[in-house]
């Protein structure tokens, strides 16, 4: 048989357009077993094919055989093709090998940061040095405690006056206690005091002093709410309007003692024969006309002879007939019903009346049970009406005396006259007698700036300045006593102002001292926020050590980021901080707390020395392995990637340097290159004595000292860093306020090409804007990352800035060292690095509700789980779905919805940004800042997301 040349062979495999992999030898053994059994009766004219193609010639078998090698080494051919391109390698070494063609280094993971704030015992202070370990409790049966180790990448100087530093202001409320004299609401007024206080009485007076004014109210009501009081006090009960800063503001209660004025015994009584009577109303009353006294049982008629309307007084044509009390007393005036010009004999019952006036009409007439006065020169006698009616009015019982026409005042004909009263008719004219007022009491008003009370007795605790309140049931004040004195074995109190006149003696109580100092819920807190974009910090106090460089933590318990110091100058009563960057989030400052003993620790641990080798110049280059793998790293802005291994090669006692290539080092450079291969495990690698120097013969005189660590396994979440292996001893505790961040995997090799054509792009430098987004997707632990062009400032000082957002590994928030490695790692490379800005992504979380229906002959419960699954921070909404700024469709949502399995169509019934208004819109925009994120049950932070079904089976 000729032999057949290989050009004249005819193809066997061709490749496909737009194939992801190189497959030129896509035969598989049975399509490789037939081709060569058709061929064989050409190459082999005695063959007998039928007996090949029936199964019983042992040439088939060896056709078979044959085929199976050959598809095996056509494999081997398609893989070795595939692994030669950047595009289709999949094995580490060849990535490593090809990403080397173009200057970049596969990265071989990269170590989490974060800044770690130590406190100190209580007036301790002390240095931590470098590589001091921390460690975080790894979760049940996840990884070993070993990998979650930390160390400070730098030493720390500690001070507990550094330990947590409050805002100027944070222990001061801006709010205002407003004490109102009028309300148009029917509601109590109060507040929530600070804690639980007992022998709290309703009725018992309560003073708000702010230091300079008081204020008293009267206590409606006390309740105890969570461990704390809550008062509450009418309105009206206050003199007048007032208001009180609650930050200087206490609230005093519970007085000790009640005291009474000495004139307070007599000041309720009417003496017997006493007929002139202070009233509340003078002006109701008519000269001349009958009268009722009523006090407790006691009912007195009479005639009102004069009153005085300023005054307030009337005087009666008779003394009482016994001591009353003027809070039980009343003056009920008659009302004129009638009257008769001729004598009304003694034991009569029935009274004639005659009509007065022009119309010969009654002005009034009783209605049975009324009392009836009876009017002469004599007096006055008082019946009760049985009936009445026309000229004729009945009596209960007969007068005990006749009744003679009298000539009243203003009047020139002489009659007897009638009155009638009704005494529980609210319609009859009645007043109260007015109690004793402060202003009647001789002596009470000095000088009219100053009052005076003369106490029953002698009472302790009333010490210049001492609050005391004044209260009669009905008006309450505070003062400060200005001066106490004992005269004839009473207290005497002078207060700096006057008290209300009108204060009734009889009832008047003087509160104090009080036992409870009390203060408003919140005095100590301060309601003010510190703006994002806040440049400096006023720190109350006077921490020691703070100097510029130090890095600081401020955190408010909802969120928390990193600053350093870049001057520090006394204020008063504090020092004034100005920080290297403005703040990116606003603080609550009554809630925000500031670190100051912050040191940047890194994943990874140390140990001790170890020796490498000997070196032998005539061994150059020489290659020594380290015994550890997965070393750390440490951010470092002149690597390819922001980081470079946490490695230090010693040669004797000299420290070499540690580069990316050996390419541009000279023969007299001590630079060594750290190589790691697909299996983690890094060699040092010297120099040839032509590009490096090689190291100096010795032995075992090659040492390094190096940590092992790296991964995203330790991106933990803030305060998960707790631990201290080797605590120190003026250390109390130590954690993270803030997450730590940057931790990755070796890359994918996905990830490696994506790098490495981010890499190309830029050439290592950044001028296009596109330029900054790809440079920092090479820094190690960047997951996304976009640029724009925003304002920064405001008028004419505004200014464009290029604003690079970033998200890291799993869609944590950047640590502050990891941040600051970035915009270093950026500004090494950026045509104008000083309008360069680094911040992170936010959130933009998604309310999504679907309703359902389901295929008739599928289990609701299998689609429900999967819609979940579909639909959960792992699905539609998983970080590595979409890009920053990506906005969203209904349409997507749709679409992810009908995809799920058992799935017959979908409805939306909820998509809108959380915190709006249950709605469903065609498209979400996301901020060119923000990611979309949903999928929780009840989250609205993240995101909710519910489903109802519909059909299907159940």
């Amino acid at each position: 048989m000729d032999p057949v040349a290989f050009e004249s062979l005819p193809l066997t495999a061709s490749v496909r357009p737009a194939l992801s992999r190189i497959d030129y030898a896509a035969d598989d053994p049975v399509s490789l077993r037939d081709r060569l059994l058709e061929r064989l009766p050409a190459s082999l004219p005695g063959w007998n094919a039928t007996l090949a193609f029936e199964g019983s010639d042992h040439a088939r078998l060896l056709a078979e055989l044959f085929a199976h090698l050959g598809a095996t080494l056509c494999a081997y051919a398609d893989q070795r093709a595939n692994e030669s391109y950047l595009r289709t390698a999949q094995l580490p070494r060849s990535l490593i090998d090809l990403c080397e063609l173009i200057d970049v280094r596969l990265g071989a993971g990269a170590s989490a940061t974060a800044l770690q704030a130590f406190f100190a015992k209580p007036g301790t202070s002390g240095t931590l040095p470098r590589a001091f370990r921390l460690q975080a409790p790894p979760p049940p049966g996840t990884v070993p405690a070993s990998d979650l180790l930390f160390e400070t990448l730098a030493a720390l100087d500690v001070h507990a006056s550094r330990n947590a530093m409050r805002l100027v202001g944070h222990d001061r409320s801006g709010r205002k206690l407003r004490l109102r004299h009028l309300s148009a609401s029917d509601q109590d007024l109060g507040a929530t005091m600070d804690a639980a206080y007992a022998g709290l009485k309703a009725g018992a007076p309560l003073v708000f002093d702010d230091g300079a004014a008081l204020a008293a109210v009267p206590l409606s009501a006390a309740s105890e709410v969570d461990d704390a009081t809550v008062l509450r006090w009418a309105p009206g009960a206050v003199v007048e309007d007032a208001e009180f800063l609650i930050a200087d503001t206490r609230v005093l209660g519970r007085a000790k003692q009640v005291m009474k004025m000495a004139a307070a015994e007599r000041a309720d009584e009417v003496t017997l024969g006493q007929n002139r009577l202070p009233v509340a109303n003078a002006a109701m009353f008519t000269v001349g006309a009958a009268a009722l006294v009523e006090s407790g049982g006691l009912l007195m008629p009479v005639l009102v002879i004069a009153k005085d309307v300023a005054a307030k007084t009337i005087t009666l044509n008779r003394g009482v007939v016994s001591s009353l009390r003027r809070s039980a007393t009343r003056v009920l005036e008659g009302t004129a019903c009638g009257a008769i010009t001729t004598t009304i004999r003694a034991g009569s019952t029935q009274l004639w009346r005659e009509p007065l006036g022009k119309k010969k009409d009654f002005p009034h007439t009783p209605q049975p049970g009324d009392l009836l006065l009876v009017a002469d020169a004599s007096g006055v006698e008082l019946a009760t009406v049985a009936s009445a009616g026309g000229l004729l009015i009945t009596l209960t019982q007969p007068l005990l005396r006749a009744m003679r026409p009298t000539v009243a005042p203003f009047e020139n004909v002489a009659r007897v006259r009638y009155y009638s009263i009704a005494p529980d008719d609210p319609a009859t004219h009645q007043t109260w007698l007015r109690p004793l007022r402060l202003d009647e009491v001789p002596g009470a008003f000095p000088g009219g700036e100053r009052t005076r009370l003369t106490l029953d007795k002698s009472y302790d605790g009333l010490a210049p300045g001492t609050v005391v309140a004044l209260s009669d049931g009905q008006a309450t004040q505070a003062f400060r006593v200005l001066q106490a004195d004992s005269v004839d074995g009473k207290t005497v109190l002078t207060l700096p102002d006057e008290a209300l006149p009108s204060l009734r003696v009889a009832t008047l109580a003087i509160h104090g001292p009080f036992e409870h100092t009390m203060h408003v819920a919140g005095h100590d807190r301060s309601e003010q926020t510190l703006a994002a974009g806040a440049s400096q910090l006023d720190l109350a106090g006077s921490p020691a050590g703070l100097s510029a460089g130090m890095d600081l933590v401020i955190a408010d318990g909802a969120q928390a980021e990193g600053a350093r110091i870049a001057q520090v100058q006394a204020i008063a009563g504090g020092a004034r901080v100005s920080l290297a960057r403005p703040l990116e989030h606003a603080y609550a400052i009554g809630d925000a707390v500031i670190h100051g003993n912050v040191a940047a620790i890194g994943h990874g641990a140390g140990g001790p020395d170890e020796v490498l080798g000997s070196g032998d110049t005539a061994a150059a280059p020489q290659r020594f392995m380290l015994r550890r793998t997965r070393l750390a790293f440490v951010p470092d802005p002149a690597a390819s990637r922001g980081v470079a291994p946490a490695v230090e090669v010693f040669v004797g006692s000299t420290r070499w340097t540690l580069v990316e290539t050996l390419a541009f080092s000279g023969p007299l450079d001590t630079h060594c290159v750290i190589e790691i291969d697909d299996r983690e495990r890094a060699t040092v690698v010297f120099g040839d004595g032509v590009h490096g120097a090689t190291p100096a013969s010795g032995r075992n005189n090659i040492t390094a000292r190096y940590r092992a660590g790296h991964g995203a396994v330790a991106n933990l979440a803030a305060g998960a860093i707790v631990r201290m292996p080797q605590p120190a001893q003026f250390i109390a505790r130590s954690l993270n306020p803030m997450a730590a961040s940057g931790g990755a995997d070796p890359e994918t090799p996905e990830v490696a090409r994506q790098r490495a054509a981010h890499r190309v792009r830029t050439l290592d430098r950044a001028v296009a804007l596109s330029d900054h987004a790809d440079l920092a997707l090479t820094y190690a632990g960047i997951a996304k990352a976009r640029a724009d062009v925003e304002l920064e400032g405001r008028g004419a000082g505004a200014r464009r800035v290029v604003v690079v957002t970033c998200a890291a590994t799993g869609g944590a928030a950047l640590s502050t060292p990891q941040k600051d490695g970035l915009l270093a790692f950026l500004s090494a490379r950026s045509a104008d690095p000083v309008r360069l800005r680094v911040r992170d992504h936010r959130r933009w979380p998604i309310h999504l509700a679907l309703r359902v229906h389901v295929l008739p002959d599928v289990l609701q419960a299998a689609v429900q789980r999967a819609l979940l699954v579909a639909f959960g921070p792992g699905g539609f909404f998983a970080f590595g779905t979409r890009a920053l700024g990506t906005d969203l469709a209904l349409s997507e949502v749709y679409a992810a919805g009908e995809a799920v399995e058992g799935v017959d169509h979908v409805l939306a019934t909820a998509f809108h940004v959380e915190g709006e208004a249950t709605r469903v819109v065609d498209a979400i925009a996301v901020p060119a800042d923000a990611l979309a994120t949903g999928g929780a049950a009840t989250d609205a932070t993240v995101g909710r997301f519910s489903v109802q079904l519909i059909g299907g089976l159940t």
